[in-house]
């Protein structure tokens, strides 16, 4: 898959859900990285073809995913509803807002892999798979 990586500073934000959706940003996130969804290829004979390259049609998109390091934190409202959604399988609306540029939004379904280290912090990866089209919004 390709992948995208957002400088230090872009954002993640969770949709509301409401007709006019309001985007609230996801607090205590590193880095950011996308794997944007490919196109499978479908390959099918052509023996009237005198060239010897496979022939393909474009097939269904894999999905991508978003993902970034997090300080979970189970008090956070957003995180709280982040991991509500993971328990619930209740898929969204977010956007990836780069430092400069317009914002790609997506609907996608969170999961929150989260551990407790020694010094009683919680740590994780937050990754957002991808459910439908990604479009660019300014």
């Amino acid at each position: 898959m390709a992948v995208a990586l957002f400088a230090h500073g872009s954002k993640i934000k969770k949709g509301n859900g409401a007709t006019t959706e309001v985007f609230t940003e996801i607090p205590l996130l590193g880095d950011i990285s996308m794997d944007l969804p490919e196109v499978e290829l479908i390959n099918y004979p052509d023996q009237s073809d005198s060239s010897r390259y496979p022939k393909a049609i474009a097939g269904k998109m894999s999905n991508g995913t978003v993902s970034a390091p997090i300080s979970f934190n189970p008090n956070e409202t957003t995180h709280a509803a982040l991991e509500t959604d993971q328990l619930a399988g209740t898929i969204g609306n977010y956007q990836v807002v780069p430092v400069a540029g317009k914002a790609y939004q997506f609907p996608g379904l969170p999961v929150i892999k989260h551990v407790m280290s020694e010094d009683k912090q919680w740590s994780g990866v937050l990754t957002i798979k991808l459910t439908g089209a990604v479009t660019r919004v300014s």
